[in-house]
């Protein structure tokens, strides 16, 4: 009997512990952004797992050290707000109900500025993408996701695409670039084609004007019109 007690102990202590958004509501999820196609499918997959409820802060972080140049300073913080806002619109696209912020967290090392920004709002959950980054480099610069997953108080998932997500969205890429380059040939031949007929519709004018004087001149064969 005894060794069944322990049996049944280790198998409840073995079992994995579900984390505190998956029984508690509303829940507040966090999602760090960085324009890649894994954080996009991060950003997807906390709106597929939210519930009604939920609160959503979409958070995406940039270099503060080249604070003193003001202007380049502007422009990079309106690019990287331009972001937000497309992924804002991303969030709008997929419902209209869902209770988000977006965030531009200025900071000199985004691994900290992430789980500071978890702490601070109460995050039950942070979803980021994966870089992609290979071993070598991961251990040079320091794997974000890997430091969150550690120092974060909360459940964290991160999200990478498959391989054949990745060939979908090449695929889809490439297109897109081939319609993209149609319509600039279409533009470009519309705007020679006006080019074109308003050259013609000069030089029919100079061939009147020319007609005209010849008139006056009592010319008995005035220049006809050409097409």
């Amino acid at each position: 009997q005894r060794d069944n007690t322990k049996r049944r102990s280790l198998i409840l202590e073995d079992q994995p512990v579900a984390p505190q958004c998956a029984f508690t509501s509303p829940c507040q999820w966090l999602v760090a952004i960085d324009g890649s196609a894994n954080s996009t499918l991060a950003l997807f997959y906390a709106l597929q797992m939210m519930h009604a409820k939920d609160k959503l802060l979409i958070v995406h972080c940039m270099n503060a050290s080249k604070k003193h140049d003001t202007e380049a300073y502007e422009k990079k913080a309106a690019k990287h707000k331009g972001l937000l806002s497309y992924y804002a619109g991303l969030v709008r696209k997929f419902s209209e109900d869902v209770n988000f912020k977006t965030e531009l967290v200025e900071c000199m090392d985004a691994r900290e500025a992430i789980v500071e920004e978890g702490k601070r709002v109460h995050a039950d959950c942070i979803v980021m993408g994966h870089r992609g980054r290979g071993l070598v480099s991961s251990l040079l610069l320091g794997s974000v996701s890997a430091y969150v997953v550690v120092h974060a108080e909360c459940a964290v998932t991160v999200v990478r695409e498959s391989e054949e997500q990745k060939k979908r969205r090449l695929e889809e890429e490439r297109m897109t670039n081939e319609l993209a380059e149609v319509r600039t040939l279409q533009e470009s031949q519309t705007i020679d084609a006006e080019r074109r007929q308003r050259e013609k519709a000069r030089l029919q004018n100079e061939i009147l004007e020319l007609q005209e004087k010849l008139k006056e001149l009592s010319v008995d064969e005035p220049v006809s019109a050409a097409d």
